[in-house]
């Protein structure tokens, strides 16, 4: 909806059709849609057009009596005395000698030659006349009732569009215009706006209204006539006039319009003893010793009671625990998850469990920014959140979370190993667990559950353990070996550790020397002692140890000195990381979407943050624009933040989804689709499959499919095994799994049999291969990544488990390959039915996989694998063998063979609890098969059997040691053999964040030797743990070329990637080979170039420039000679004027090519008109031949000849066309031919006699609005001559910012941009905009495109003079270079950094999906139509055809368009309106209420009630079965006291619209605001 003034009016206008207005004074009109006919009831009627019936009472029965009938519909208001009003002879009549006089004064609206003549026959003015009669009598002939009453009638006529004629005189009725404005009976409502304006409200320059227009050089801002640096700041909808402050979101911000139309966002805090509170739609603040506890390290412990102990167990503990709760002191428990530091004794916290008010919070290790609450949704919630009606409330402090209670509990945690406990000193005596009992003494601190003193820190922490949780069988408490100082170790090792350890008096005598207080230095040497035996030499735990000290000093208030560069280890490892659009600070209050302004007192209690970067708030864990903050989400007594554009379910069964839209939570309906069961995986609820199938290929191949059908296939080609089909209308994601099979050669000079040698699995639109000679790498869309990797925000992970490598997708599907010939493809039961490939349709029936492509079924092997053949062009291959032809074992060495695999089907084996799990018979078969194939090799006898074992293990099964020192698994150095090794198992710090753990899983493997750690593939020291960053993984010392061959990323010894810049050379190409990236040379090109932008300027393609001021559509570009090789094609654009300026910018561009018309309207985002229906990018049209996508803050078009045309969607239109077009163009870009004196040729080919004459011959005939355009610019139009020389010397003082520019960041671009012409561009621009400065920002942005469109480095420009970076939409931020990845193309191409641009970039997890950005997993659907191709966001429905019998939606849980047939319901018809397509109202009904009040409903009855109470006039009634809005109208009428003292009748003070969740209110003393759910905003 929006809200705007429309003339003398306040206008609300919603998306489906209802209108409401109100004139401030007692005018109230609510416009319906037809589509609504018999469903409204209320004081305005039931709009079924029956006039006869519209007294109905809200229980559907008929009343006569109009008193009855209002009383009705009365909205009870406690402590409100109003009346129902007079009813028959009882009200107030007018007597007949004072009706002859007032009737002459309201003759004026039946006059047959009036003003309003022309209105007659549309809107009968005789109940109007009658009334005004009534209102002016019973006003004692009130001469602004006497106005009132006859604009009451003229409005009505102007919104049905009547024209009418001047009726008001100096005299009579003259409208008093404010400041800088004039009075004109025909308005229009976005005339001379402030920048900005036309972004909020609705325009139609059809349609205009009586009001006040702006004079000549004042803009008008929404509510009045300003001067240009005068205008309001305009930013997420909301309307602040300049030096306006605001507090908002809960006292945490103040907001402040700026001078410059910026708004200053501040935070702020109320006082100790404040509430922030909600006055009149105001808001602002009103009147209204603890024990410490901390674990971090190793873990290192520190009690309430001050005691220090180590303890290693890495089970689930109960940190504190209120174990003598009362009324005064709510019972609450703490507990912590250890994990254990790689193959190191220590441990550090894992997890936190916090139990508080019957809630259980689980904050859990690296999810930044997250905490699991355990309620119906099962999810993960971001911060901040409110438990318990408040009682609980979590947020993020710095690097920590914190939550917090009403009785002042306060819980810390890092996400990483910190752990603190806070409770008041009213709670000693009371506490128990790990923390002790805080009782004041030291010395009993070490107390168990029964009372009694522990014997030892294990068997503290053995009491203290939380009983039956999942993985406790491999967990312990205790510690083996020397656990409390380096005493264990060997001399030179102790020498090691003190000579390290110094470094901690370094620290506490140096930037934490003022800190001493708190921290004690003796422990802290201790510690750091500790650790570093404890983590065999890892010494980066001391950065950490610094970071959470001081994070405790300056919560404390302590100033603490900078650290970092004083300790090596932690100057190379840097700041802490910090997500996009952000930037570490070692001493902030952190601006959040809930408080983005910090608080007064900060550098006192300030610790150390990621700060988001300025325009950027603290949204859940990102960073976003300011304008693209969330939701607070209520429910009961909890409010959880969701992100922009978050879903969660609301109820345990899955059937309300709530989705954060636009700063409001709307929830629907919804299910779990077939083959998924809503219940909680891994703590979160959601969809999730029901059971998975498995298939597997091995040996030579065999297959086993999802439905356990067995065959054997030896087939040397590439072939679909397994892919998603008929998810047509399903929520499944695509994917495909191709394998490429070749000769068996490692077992046979000439094998008869293949193997598996290349996997590849399409999924998110990435393509994935594992290639049998590329060990610890996968190739991704080409570029080769080390494993493990995580993409597209960890919805596909690639990792080693065992022996194998893994691709795992966030919704079920597992490829494992083992790298020699296993494969094996896991998908959920929710793809039943819905396979097709090699491996079967995972229908259940074994019996009918042999499924062709077409469907039909086969019974032939060989049949079967050609059909499922993927073409390879250039490689020769076969489809095997079939039946008796394929090759055979003897039956002599069967024998023999058959003893090798017996092990296999052994019913006292290692393998025996599998048997019932999955059939071995087939397994030894094959065994037996390929051993046969391969003489009798080893390796086989050892895969094949492995083979079974591994299906095993996937199935949870636990197996028997099987292998001897002869049927060995060789493992890499610094590892050995384990049967059940842990993929996470002494993981290299960062590892565990990329991919995915289960300890309740196991793989038989290599695991690291005591003292390395894994990295992801092998097992290293400490100092040799791989880099980890952004979802990859790269090897210390290894240096990547990546991002289009501008970076280079080098992976340091300390784990650090090192960021470098670099570019390919001039005469070089950014070229992907064999999967790496590098620099080739490259071709030119010189197309003509012709842009026009500003005033506008205009260059021509022979680059002459002009200045052109015509606001009328013309032909800019245009084909004039086409041929076979050079098509037709045309682009035009619409010119408007600015404000009440003579300067003009392109506000539409019309593209003509191919038989399609496009057309890319201003402000439209992301969007194009095609046929005037409004298309997501990316376009695809006439197969292929032109195409449209976004690039940068710019739409680009382009066709398969070469023409190429650039949008801003703001004033900027560029058109490019190739060479050959030399001496073919026409129009106002020139003739391109090379000469720069004759552009300016007219369509008959004579030189135009002037810049208007030019313009005027190639203005577009017969448009809209042409009537009130022009070519000509009056006065002086084309320098600053005509200016004061005060102004003019203004002008060129401000116009030096252009030689700041050309000789600063755009300095590199001066072969491009020519400083002559800009700065008399800026001349031009300032002159014709009154003094208007903020064009130079705009132009400053549109050179830097084409320079970076050039591939020219443009540095940083926009602090030189002052330039506020571009708005973008929610979960995305501004990039000065970037290639934004989107939903079509998720990874930037390789050449970026040389053809980047500035542009709204997605943060990490969301792409560009059309004009907003989305997580990664809600992408949308590309719909093909015929030689057409568009890009429909998720869920997104269109109407496909010209009638409207189609309905097409867009799936997004598998990217397919799901089409129905359908029909427009009665009252609708199929049309284009406002760019959309669908089923619009054939037309409107409008309800009036004026006067004392009288009532006009919506079919045209006419009455008088003059109840003073709060109605309701109109809202939606038996909506049930339709797709109708709801919606309600309620009008507070009082006693109309500014007409007489003691008056008879009412008139309207209220209005109050109902609608989308939201309640929005017009009070008559309220001008220019309106309530919005309580808050006071402005109302434009």
């Amino acid at each position: 909806f929006s809200v705007a003034q429309e003339g003398v009016e306040n206008v609300i206008l919603t998306d489906f059709g209802l209108i409401v207005t109100y004139d401030m004074v007692y005018h109230v009109t609510i416009t319906v849609p037809s589509s609504y006919h018999g469903k409204t009831c209320g004081l305005c009627g039931n709009f079924n057009g029956n006039k006869n019936d519209d007294f109905l009472l809200p229980d559907g029965k008929e009343t006569k009596d109009v008193k009855t009938f209002g009383a009705a519909w009365k909205v009870p208001v406690p402590g409100v005395v109003c009346d129902d009003g007079c009813s028959g002879d009882v009200c107030p009549k007018c007597p007949e000698n004072k009706k002859l006089v007032f009737e002459k004064d309201c003759s004026t609206i039946i006059n047959p030659l009036g003003p309003f003549a022309a209105c007659h026959n549309v809107i009968n003015p005789e109940s109007y006349f009658r009334d005004c009669v009534y209102d002016i009598c019973m006003s004692d002939g009130d001469n602004n009732t006497i106005c009132n009453s006859i604009a009451a009638y003229m409005t009505d006529c102007q919104n049905f569009g009547v024209t009418v004629k001047h009726w008001r005189t100096p005299t009579f009725c003259p409208l008093k215009c404010p400041a800088n404005s004039h009075y004109e009976i025909c308005a229009g409502s976005c005339d001379t706006p402030c920048p900005g304006l036309t972004e909020i409200i609705k325009c139609n320059i059809q349609t205009c209204f009586e009001g006040c227009m702006c004079d000549s050089g004042f803009f008008n801002n929404g509510t009045g006539c300003v001067k240009a640096d005068q205008c309001s700041c305009y930013e997420n909808g909301h309307t602040y006039k300049i030096g306006e402050s605001v507090i908002t979101k809960d006292c945490q911000e103040r907001l402040t319009c700026l001078a410059s139309g910026v708004i200053k966002h501040d935070t702020m805090t109320c006082g100790n003893n404040e509430d922030c509170v909600n006055k009149n739609g105001v808001l602002g603040c009103y009147p209204k010793p603890n024990g410490t506890c901390w674990v971090m390290g190793d873990p290192h412990y520190r009690t309430f009671d001050g005691d220090y102990y180590n303890f290693m167990g890495n089970c689930t503990y109960i940190v504190a625990k209120n174990c003598h709760p009362d009324k005064e002191h709510p019972e609450f428990e703490v507990q912590a998850m250890n994990e254990r530091f790689g193959s190191t004794k220590g441990t550090y916290v894992s997890e936190v469990i916090i139990k508080v008010y019957g809630q259980t919070i689980t904050i859990v290790q690296h999810e930044t920014g997250l905490v699991r609450v355990r309620d119906i949704s099962n999810s993960l919630w971001y911060l901040p959140i409110s438990l318990a009606n408040g009682r609980a409330t979590l947020w993020q402090s710095g690097l920590s979370l914190v939550m917090e209670t009403d009785f002042g509990l306060l819980v810390q945690y890092d996400w990483e190993q910190y752990l603190l406990v806070k409770v008041p000193a009213s709670f000693m005596g009371k506490m128990c667990g790990m923390c002790g009992n805080f009782n004041g003494k030291k010395d009993d601190d070490l107390t168990t559950p029964s009372g009694s003193l522990a014997t030892s820190i294990p068997a503290l922490g053995k009491s203290w353990r939380v009983p039956g949780l999942p993985g406790e069988a491999y967990c312990t408490d205790d510690c083996t070996g020397q656990c409390n100082v380096c005493n264990g170790e060997s001399w030179i090792e102790r020498l090691e550790a003190e000579s390290f350890c110094q470094l901690v008096t370094l620290l506490t005598d140096g930037p934490l020397r003022d800190c001493k207080s708190l921290i004690d230095p003796k422990v802290f040497y201790e510690n750091c002692l500790f650790d570093y035996c404890m983590g065999k030499g890892y010494k980066k735990f001391l950065c950490k140890t610094a970071q959470i000290y001081t994070d405790a000093c300056q919560r404390a208030g302590i100033h603490v000195h900078d650290w970092r560069n004083l300790i090596e280890i932690c100057t190379l490892n840097s700041e802490p990381k910090c997500p996009a659009n952000s930037h570490f600070d070692s001493c902030a209050c952190p601006a959040t979407c809930e408080n983005p302004s910090p608080p007064a007192d900060c550098k006192t209690k300030c610790v150390a943050s990621c700060t988001c970067n300025d325009g950027f708030l603290w949204s859940g864990n990102t960073c976003v624009p300011k304008n693209q903050c969330g939701c607070i989400y209520s429910n009961g007594g909890q409010k959880r933040y969701l992100r922009a554009g978050e879903s969660i379910w609301a109820d345990t069964t899955c059937s309300t989804k709530c989705t954060c839209n636009s700063g409001q939570v709307v929830c629907e309906k919804a299910s779990c689709p077939d083959g998924s069961e809503c219940s909680i995986v891994e703590g979160i609820r959601g969809c999730h499959p029901v059971s998975h199938a498995i298939c597997n290929i091995y040996g030579d191949p065999h297959y086993n499919t999802f439905d356990n059908s067995t065959y054997n296939f030896q087939g040397t080609c590439t072939y679909t095994v397994a892919q998603g089909c008929h998810l047509e209308g399903t929520h499944l994601t695509p994917f495909a799994v191709i394998v490429e099979n070749e000769k068996w050669t490692e077992i046979h000079v000439n094998p008869s049999v293949s193997a598996a040698k290349v996997v590849v699995v399409e999924v998110y639109g990435m393509i994935l291969v594992l290639r049998r000679n590329q060990l610890h790498q996968v190739m991704v869309n080409g570029i080769l990544a080390n494993i493990p990797v995580s993409l597209d925000d960890g919805k596909v992970k690639v990792q080693q488990e065992g022996v194998e490598n893994v691709i795992l997708t966030d919704f079920g599907l597992i490829v494992t390959y083992d790298m020699v010939y296993h494969v094996t493809i896991t998908v959920p039961s929710s793809y039943h039915g819905k396979t097709c490939g090699l491996c079967g349709n995972f229908n259940g029936n074994k019996n009918d996989d042999f499924l062709l492509p077409d469907g039909k079924e086969t019974k032939d092997v060989k049949t079967f694998g050609a059909a499922w053949k993927v073409p390879v062009p250039g490689v020769v291959c076969d489809d095997g063998c079939s039946g008796d032809v394929c090759p055979k074992c003897p039956e002599n060495k069967k024998l023999v063979f058959e003893k090798d695999c017996s092990t296999i089907i052994n019913p006292l084996g290692p393998f025996a609890a599998c048997h019932n799990v999955i059939n071995p018979e087939s397994y030894f078969r094959d065994c037996v098969y390929d051993i046969c194939m391969s003489d009798g090799d080893n390796n086989t006898i050892c895969n094949s059997i492995a083979a079974y074992m591994t299906d095993c293990q996937n199935f949870g099964v636990t197996v028997k040691h099987w292998r001897t020192p002869t049927f060995s698994l060789k493992c890499p150095a610094n590892s050995h053999y384990e049967i059940c090794a842990g993929s996470c198992d002494t993981p290299c710090p960062g590892l565990t964040e990329i991919i995915k753990c289960n300890i309740q899983t196991c793989f038989e493997g290599c695991m690291c030797d005591s003292g390395f750690f894994n990295n992801g593939t092998g097992c290293v020291k400490a100092d040799q743990c791989s880099c980890y960053e952004n979802g990859h993984t790269y090897k210390i010392g290894e240096s990547v070329i990546t991002k289009d061959c501008q970076e280079h990323l080098t992976c340091l010894a300390s784990g650090v990637i090192k960021h470098d810049t670099m570019t390919c050379g001039n005469n070089e190409d950014c070229v992907n080979k064999n999967g790496v990236l590098g620099c080739y040379p490259k071709p030119n090109a010189s197309p003509g170039t012709c842009w026009v932008m500003g005033d506008p300027h205009y260059r021509t393609f022979d680059g002459d420039y002009y200045n052109f001021m015509g606001n009328c559509t013309y032909i800019v570009a245009k084909n004039c000679h086409p041929d076979k090789e050079h098509p037709e094609f045309e682009v035009q654009a619409m010119n408007e004027r600015f404000g009440s300026t003579k300067g003009t910018y392109v506000s539409e561009v019309i593209i003509k090519v191919y038989g399609q018309t496009i057309t890319i309207v201003q402000h439209e985002t992301g969007l194009v008109r095609i046929s005037n229906s409004l298309w997501y990018l990316p376009i695809s049209l006439a197969n292929g031949r032109a195409t449209l996508w976004q690039s940068g803050l710019s739409l680009v078009m382009e066709t398969d000849f070469g023409l190429l045309v650039q949008y801003d969607w703001e004033q900027y239109l560029l058109v490019k066309v190739p060479a050959s077009f030399m001496g073919k163009m026409c129009g106002m870009c020139g003739n391109f031919n090379g000469k720069k004196d004759d552009d300016l040729t007219t369509p008959s080919g004579s030189l135009a006699t002037s810049i208007p004459a030019l313009g005027k011959s190639w203005r577009v005939p017969g448009l809209p609005g042409e009537a009130y355009c022009t070519d000509d610019c009056t006065g002086q139009c084309n320098v600053c001559n005509g200016e004061s020389w005060i102004e003019r010397l203004e002008a060129e003082s401000f116009c030096q910012l252009v030689t700041l520019l050309t000789d600063g960041p755009l300095r590199d671009c001066k072969s491009l941009i020519d400083p002559k012409v800009f700065y008399e561009n800026c001349l031009f621009d300032y002159c014709m905009g009154k003094g208007y400065k903020k064009f130079l920002c705009k132009t400053a942005q549109i050179y830097t495109d084409a320079c970076q469109q050039a591939g020219i480095h443009v540095h940083d420009w926009r602090n030189i003079i002052g330039c506020p970076a571009p708005k973008c939409p929610a979960n995305s931020h501004f990039d000065s270079c970037a290639c934004p990845a989107t939903c079509e193309s998720p990874n930037a191409p390789a050449d970026c950094k040389t053809n980047c641009v500035e542009a709204c970039t997605c943060n990490d997890g969301f792409l560009w999906s059309g004009n907003k950005c989305v997580p990664k997993n809600q992408c949308g659907c590309i719909y093909s139509n015929g030689g057409q191709k568009r890009y429909l966001q998720a869920g997104e429905s269109i109407w496909d055809g010209d009638n409207c019998s189609k309905k097409c939606t867009c799936n997004p849980t598998n990217g397919h368009v799901i089409c129905n047939s359908v029909s427009c319901p009665s009252g609708t018809t199929c049309m284009v309106a406002n760019g959309i397509r669908e089923c619009h109202a054939v037309s409107q009904a409008t309800c009036t209420i004026y006067g004392d009040p009288h009532y006009i409903t919506f079919d045209n009855s006419t009455y008088d009630f003059q109840g003073t109470c709060t109605y309701t006039v109109a809202q939606g009634c038996h909506l049930e079965g339709t797709h109708l809005t709801p919606f309600a109208v309620i009008v507070e009428n009082e006693k109309w006291t500014e007409i007489k003292e003691n008056p008879n009748v009412s008139a309207a003070k209220v209005v109050v619209v109902e609608v989308y969740g939201m309640i929005l209110v017009l009070r008559r003393n309220q001008l220019h605001q309106i309530t919005v759910s309580t808050v006071l905003v402005k109302a434009d």
